[in-house]
C-alpha cells in the first residue's frame, strides 16, 4: 500500500477495520535506495472509543511521523524502539531510539505508548531499561506500557 492508503479489511460476521499505511523510514533519508521502503501502519475500527490503534514500523522519528499526530488522535502507539544500528550503515539508529520515543509520545499526547522490537537482536543498542530512563527522564513514565512476553493483554481502544 502506499502512504495515507486506506483498506477496509471484513471479517466473516461483519466486523470492519480500516488499515491505513502511515508514513516510515529506516533510518535517514539517503539510505532509503539501500535499506528500501517501510511502512508504518494506523487501525481504525468502529467501536473505538479513545482514538486509533498505531504501529510505527520499523522507523526513526522524522518529520512525515509529525503529519499523523496531526491527522489522527492515538490513543495507543506500539512503537519499534532497539535503536538498531549497523556499522555499515553508518552512525544514525535505523530505529527509534528512547528520545524519539519521547517525541512521539508527545506528538500523540494522551497515547499509551507500548514498546516493541527493543531486545532480542543483536543490532539494538537500546533496550527496556533505557526506554525507561528516557521517559523517566521527562515524566511520562505513566504513560508507557509494556507488555509480558507470550500473554494476551486487554487494551482499552
Amino acid at each position: 500500500m502506499e502512504t495515507w492508503e486506506t483498506a477496509e479489511l471484513v471479517a466473516s460476521d461483519g466486523w470492519h477495520i480500516h488499515i491505513t499505511a502511515m508514513p516510515a523510514r529506516h533510518g535517514p533519508a539517503a539510505l532509503k535506495a539501500v535499506i528500501g521502503d517501510v511502512t508504518g501502519w494506523m487501525l481504525e475500527w468502529e467501536e473505538q472509543q479513545h482514538g486509533t490503534l498505531y504501529i510505527s514500523g520499523d522507523t526513526v522519528f522524522y518529520e512525515d511521523i509529525v503529519e499523523i499526530g496531526q491527522r489522527y488522535h492515538v490513543s495507543t502507539a506500539f512503537l519499534h524502539f532497539g535503536a538498531s544500528h549497523v556499522d555499515i550503515f553508518g552512525p544514525d539508529p535505523l530505529s527509534l531510539t528512547g528520545q524519539a520515543g519521547i517525541e512521539c509520545a508527545n506528538l500523540f499526547e494522551k497515547a499509551t505508548i507500548i514498546p516493541i522490537h527493543y531486545e532480542g537482536w543483536s543490532h539494538l543498542t537500546e533496550g527496556r531499561s533505557e526506554i525507561e530512563q528516557a521517559f523517566a527522564a521527562t515524566g511520562l513514565t505513566q504513560r508507557l506500557r509494556f507488555l509480558p512476553f507470550g500473554q494476551t493483554v486487554v487494551l482499552n481502544m
